[in-house]
């Protein structure tokens, strides 16, 4: 299950080298920062935001 959006289906694993690189502004930054954790999986939609948004 998408931990962003909840859907269910395959998941792609989004991770970053760093918590301190992560933009506390967007849901999946907000839910990386709460549970510190560097790894969050995301439909591929989500991972589709998410990835637009790091442009």
């Amino acid at each position: 299950m998408c931990e962003v959006c909840g859907t269910k289906g395959p998941l792609i694993m989004h991770h970053v080298r760093t918590l301190k690189t992560v933009n506390g502004d967007t849901p999946w930054g907000r839910q990386m920062l709460y549970r510190h954790r560097k790894t969050v999986a995301v439909c591929a939609e989500c991972y589709a935001k998410i990835k637009e948004s790091e442009r």
